[in-house]
């Protein structure tokens, strides 16, 4: 992996390992089949694909020196994306770790792209105000919980005075300057729980 010009770092048993996952980020997990302790790496693979963690999509190739079927079989099935022989020919090795490696850039792209269009498709872009959508969601959820519990609900309705007359007399620009500034006075003055959004228009 050294050779590759990754930073790797080995762990003698499956409970040690699993601690490492659940502390650090990481790109690829290596894991024999069979490991000193209690745990193997087929349960190694079961317990990284149940983590509450970003971890737990990491992407896992198995090594083994039983070549037998049923044992590939039950790995893939439980989360590990690739399976390897030993003994371990290095370029092989090499080839499959670079393309799981490119596979995970591949997918933390597209997580970043969806997570990026997720935000456009719930915020005002001038403002950066949550928009009318996601308001009307989060309105949904929490003025009925709020019921439920006898929580008291509030909601200000603001209007920006003559502000045609600042786009007619300045320009549009101008105008968009107002709004911003407004957005971030509103997101400045929110305190835990409560929710800026612009509607439309001003």
């Amino acid at each position: 992996l050294r050779h590759l010009g990754l930073t790797a770092e080995s762990c003698p048993r499956a409970e040690e390992a699993l601690t490492l996952i659940q502390r650090r980020p990481l790109s690829l997990l290596v894991t024999d089949v069979q490991l000193a302790g209690a745990m193997s790496g087929l349960e190694l693979v079961q317990a990284v694909r149940q983590l509450k963690h970003r971890n737990a999509r990491v992407p896992i190739l198995a090594v083994s020196g039983l070549n037998e079927q049923a044992r590939k079989i039950a790995l893939l099935r439980n989360g590990a994306n690739d399976f390897i022989s030993k003994p371990v020919d290095e370029e092989e090795f090499a080839a499959r770790v670079s393309n799981m490696l490119h596979l995970a850039y591949l997918l933390q792209e597209a997580e970043a792209q969806r997570e990026q269009l997720r935000r456009m498709a719930m915020t005002d872009p001038l403002t950066g105000l949550y928009n009318r959508y996601y308001l009307g969601d989060i309105a949904a959820q929490r003025v009925p919980e709020a019921f439920r519990h006898g929580l008291p609900v509030s909601v200000l309705m603001l209007d920006l005075d003559h502000f045609k007359k600042i786009n007619d007399t300045h320009g549009h620009p101008v105008g968009d300057l107002v709004l911003t500034e407004t957005g971030a006075l509103l997101q400045r003055l929110c305190q835990s729980g409560e929710i800026a959004a612009r509607i439309g228009g001003e």
